[in-house]
C-alpha cells in the first residue's frame, strides 16, 4: 500500500558515517598532527607503546660515562637506520618506539656497564600519505605515527564517501580494505589501523546511506552495504526495536526509485522472516503504540511551560492517557501549567453533550479525590479564566474595571472610581453580582469578577428623564387646543 510523501532524506548524505547515537567522529582528532604541539606529541609517542619508529624522529640518548653525563642525538632515518654514534648503526624497520629504546639501552649498557642509558623522544617525525577517490581534495595529507585511518577519513570525505570500504596501500604495494563502522560500533581497532609513510588511502563511493528514526535503540542514518535489507537496518545498525515499538506500523518513505516524482511511502508490517529491501536515501520510521493511545483535552487557562515562559491566553494541550486512567492523575501531571488565571474551582468537562463540572482546585491543593472521573477519549476539561478585576459600572464618576485587592470592600472600589455620581445616586444604594450572575448585599467581601452596580435611584435625576417628555406632551397638547379652538 503506498501513496505519496513528500518526505525528502537528501541531507542523510551529508552526515558522517559515525555520527549516529554516540558514535561521533569529529573532522580533527586529539591526536591529529595539527591540533598538539611537537612537546605533546613527544609524550604521547613515549608513553603509548603502540607508537611505531617513524623516519625523521629524533631521539636523546641519555647515558653515565664514568662520573660525566653524556646524550647523543640521534635521528631516524627514512630507511629507518638510526646512527648512534660510537655504538653503531640499528635498523629500527618495523619496530616500535619502546622496542627500539629497550635495545637500544641494553647495546649502551653493554659497552658501558653501569651507565644508566635511557632514550627520549625530543620530537616525532611527520610524513606525507596519498588520499584519492571520493574525498574532498586528492592529494598528500600530513600524518604521524599516532594519527588513525578514521582521522583522515573524517578530514577527507565528501557528501559521498563511504566509511564502509576506506582501501590504504603501503609501499610494498599490498592493498587492505577497512571498515571504519565495526571499529567505531564494535571497538574493532584492526578496522582503523594506524597510517605510515607511503600510504595510499582511497575512498569509495557509498552504495547506500538509509536513515531510520521512532522507536529504535539508536536511531541515525546508516551506510548500508550491498545485500543488506530492512532487517538489518533494524536489528544491527539501529540495534533492535524499543519496548513501545509497533512493527506493524513500519512505514518506508522513498525518494529514489519512488514511482512517483513527489517520492512515495510504503506501509510495512515489520518481520524479520519477511526481509524488505531498502534503496538509497529511504528513510524508515517504526512508530510507537503509543501513538495509539486515547487522547483528551485541557483548554482555557492553561499553558505548557517550555521555556520557562507562563501563557495566559487560551490555550488547547492534549494529553494522552492508559485506559483507565482518572481526571486527577492528568490535573496532577499538568499542575505546573496552571497559573494564577486559572479558575479551577470553576472547571468543568464536556463529555458529548453533556456538562459536568469538576473542582480541580480539590485534587491539586485539597487532596480531594471524591470527585474524581475516569477519563474519556474525546473528553474536554475546560478551565476558566480568573480574571482580577472588578467592574464598576452604574451612578459613578468613572466606571470601568479596576484591579482587585483581596479582602476590599464595594467602597473602596467606588471610591477609586471617583465615588458616587450623586446627581444619579442616592443613599449609596448598589448591586453587587458575581460572575454567576448572582446578587449580594454590601456585606459581601469583593471577589474577582464581581460587578459593582450603583443604582441611578435619584428622584431628581429620574424626574429631570421625564421633564422633557412632560413638557413636550404639555406643548403638544396646548397646540392642539388652540388648533381645535380656532376650526370652530
Amino acid at each position: 500500500m503506498t501513496d505519496s510523501a513528500s518526505g525528502s532524506a537528501a541531507q542523510a548524505a551529508t552526515i558522517s558515517p559515525l555520527e549516529r547515537s554516540g558514535e561521533r567522529l569529529d573532522s580533527t582528532s586529539a591526536l591529529s598532527a595539527e591540533a598538539l604541539d611537537k612537546n605533546a606529541r613527544a609524550l604521547l609517542a613515549m608513553t603509548n607503546v603502540d607508537y611505531p619508529v617513524t623516519p625523521g624522529d629524533v631521539y636523546n640518548l641519555v647515558f653515565l660515562r664514568g662520573a660525566t653525563s653524556d646524550s647523543v642525538a640521534v635521528v631516524v632515518g627514512t630507511d629507518y637506520a638510526v646512527n648512534m654514534g660510537v655504538f653503531g648503526v640499528v635498523n629500527a624497520r618495523g619496530q616500535s618506539f619502546d622496542q627500539f629504546k629497550r635495545s637500544a639501552e641494553r647495546l649502551v649498557s653493554a659497552a658501558y656497564p653501569g651507565s644508566m642509558p635511557q632514550v627520549l623522544v625530543s620530537s616525532t617525525g611527520v610524513f606525507k600519505v596519498m588520499r584519492l577517490g571520493e574525498t574532498n581534495a586528492a592529494g598528500e595529507y600530513g600524518a604521524w605515527g599516532l594519527m588513525r585511518l578514521s582521522e583522515l577519513y573524517a578530514a577527507s570525505r565528501n557528501a559521498y564517501s563511504s566509511p564502509r570500504a576506506v582501501t590504504v596501500k603501503s609501499t610494498d604495494g599490498i592493498a587492505h580494505v577497512y571498515d571504519l563502522f565495526k571499529a567505531q560500533r564494535y571497538g574493532d581497532l584492526k578496522q582503523d589501523p594506524y597510517l605510515k609513510p607511503g600510504d595510499s588511502i582511497t575512498l569509495a563511493r557509498y552504495d547506500r546511506i538509509v536513515t531510520i528514526t521512532g522507536s529504535v535503540r539508536r536511531p541515525g542514518s546508516y551506510y548500508l552495504l550491498p545485500g543488506e535489507a530492512l532487517t538489518d537496518l533494524v536489528e544491527r545498525y539501529a540495534d533492535g526495536m524499543t519496548e513501545d515499538a509497533d512493527p506493524t506500523r513500519t512505514t518506508v518513505s522513498r525518494i529514489v526509485g519512488a514511482k512517483s516524482v513527489m517520492g512515495e511511502r510504503l506501509s510495512v508490517s515489520y518481520s524479520a522472516a519477511s526481509p524488505v529491501d531498502l534503496m538509497n536515501r529511504d528513510s524508515v520510521t517504526i512508530a510507537p503504540i503509543t501513538d495509539l493511545l486515547p487522547v483528551c483535552w485541557f483548554e482555557g487557562a492553561i499553558a505548557l511551560r517550555v521555556d520557562g515562559i507562563s501563557l495566559d491566553s487560551s490555550n488547547r494541550v492534549p494529553y494522552t492517557f492508559q485506559p483507565g486512567a482518572v481526571l486527577s492523575k492528568a490535573v496532577l501531571s499538568l499542575r505546573g501549567s496552571f497559573s494564577a488565571v486559572s479558575d479551577l474551582p470553576s472547571a468543568y468537562v464536556v463529555r458529548g453533550t453533556e456538562r459536568i463540572p469538576v473542582d480541580l482546585e480539590m485534587f491539586l491543593y485539597g487532596k480531594d479525590f471524591s470527585g474524581d472521573m475516569v477519563l474519556q477519549p474525546g473528553d474536554r476539561v475546560v478551565v476558566p479564566f480568573r480574571q482580577l478585576f472588578i467592574t464598576l459600572a452604574g451612578a459613578v464618576r468613572n466606571p470601568g474595571r479596576y484591579p482587585y485587592i483581596p479582602d476590599r470592600s464595594w467602597d473602596y472600589y467606588v471610591n477609586l472610581a471617583g465615588g458616587f455620581d450623586t446627581d444619579k445616586n442616592s443613599g449609596e444604594a448598589i448591586n453587587i453580582i458575581d460572575i454567576q450572575g448572582r446578587q449580594y448585599k454590601k456585606d459581601r467581601v469583593i471577589q474577582p469578577e464581581d460587578v459593582i452596580l450603583a443604582k441611578s435611584n435619584s428622584l431628581v435625576y429620574k424626574f429631570g428623564r421625564i421633564a422633557t417628555i412632560l413638557s413636550s406632551i404639555l406643548s403638544l397638547a396646548t397646540l392642539t387646543v388652540t388648533i381645535l379652538t380656532y376650526a370652530k
